[in-house]
């Protein structure tokens, strides 16, 4: 019986680490595309092609809300906004 539990334990510390190492890896992917999805929006911005990079930091304000790229996305967003002349939609932003 204490062999078994000792082996339980053993097992599930693996599999705590392994799943430890998973989500560490699904965040470092998921950090990467977000800024890989910026850089695309900031490289439409920076070509002066406003209407595009308007549309890619829409979606990223609605993809993820909660974090810094969509406080530099509404930044942006505004600034492409009034590049276009949409000063009314451009306030909000």
């Amino acid at each position: 019986m204490l062999m078994n539990l000792e082996r339980f334990c053993k097992l599930a510390a693996v599999s705590l680490m392994t799943s430890i190492a998973w989500l560490s890896l699904a965040t470092t992917v998921e950090a990467q595309s977000i800024n890989e999805e910026f850089g695309l929006a900031a490289g439409y911005y920076s070509r002066r092609q406003y209407d595009e990079a308007i549309e890619k930091f829409r979606t990223l304000i609605a993809n993820y809300p909660s974090t810094r790229v969509a406080a530099l996305s509404y930044f942006y967003l505004g600034e492409s906004l009034v590049q276009t002349g949409d000063y009314r939609a451009a306030y909000p932003a």
